[in-house]
């Protein structure tokens, strides 16, 4: 299978940020891509998710609620059309 360069280091870079983030592991190169690749796009997407909410929490367009177990939830605002959240797209 041909990988283009941006994928071999865009995959390089996911090896680093797990390591950096556990320093002690050691693995196959099945492990390494079936575990901690997998796990670090999640942790990724995980951040990603939460900075666009956290963009359409200060937009207006999503609001936070607390729940008592800590973890928040997000809904469509108060007031908010479906075409007025495309609008900030």
């Amino acid at each position: 299978m041909k990988q283009n360069p941006k994928q071999v280091t865009d995959t390089a870079a996911a090896i680093e940020r797990y390591l950096g983030s556990r320093p002690q592991a050691a693995e196959t190169v099945e492990g390494i891509a079936r575990w901690w690749l997998h796990r670090q796009r999640f942790d990724d997407s995980v951040e990603m998710v939460q900075r666009a909410l956290d963009l359409l929490v200060r937009r207006g367009v999503v609001e936070r609620l607390a729940l008592s177990g800590g973890q928040p939830m997000y809904r469509k605002a108060p007031g908010e059309s479906s075409s007025e959240v495309r609008a900030l797209m």
